[in-house]
């Protein structure tokens, strides 16, 4: 299977359980790997025939915007719905999402969803 990936999507939202994470909103970073049949896409050159990923990343950013989950895990697994939600051509998606200086002794803390089409 071929792989599209979106690499460090700075997206801005609320998220986290202290009182203090839930007044401004803070930038999370994402990584999404997105697996599909690019094999017509390589040949045809014509953007229907694979993932709009420029459209894709602009509602994952207004997800983003528009919520304010308390935990990491949640907006990844929303973030891997929209995905699968978007296009049929996405069998499988991977999201790895960092909250920088979530804890004060790391860069950041991050988790990792995978979901496969059903």
């Amino acid at each position: 299977m071929d792989k599209i990936f979106i690499r460090d999507l700075r997206v801005s939202t609320i998220i986290g359980t202290l009182p203090q994470e839930r007044n401004i909103p803070r930038q999370i970073t994402l990584n999404i790997v997105l697996y599909s049949d690019l094999e017509r896409a390589g040949k045809s050159d014509d953007l229907a025939d694979t993932v709009d990923y420029q459209a894709l990343s602009e509602k994952i950013c207004e997800l983003g915007e528009q919520s304010s989950f308390l935990l990491i895990e949640k907006f990844a697994a929303q973030t891997a719905e929209l995905c699968l939600g978007f296009s049929t051509k996405i069998a499988k998606v991977e999201v790895t999402l960092d909250k920088p200086e979530a804890i004060e002794c790391a860069a950041s803390v991050a988790v990792q969803i995978i979901r496969e089409r059903k």
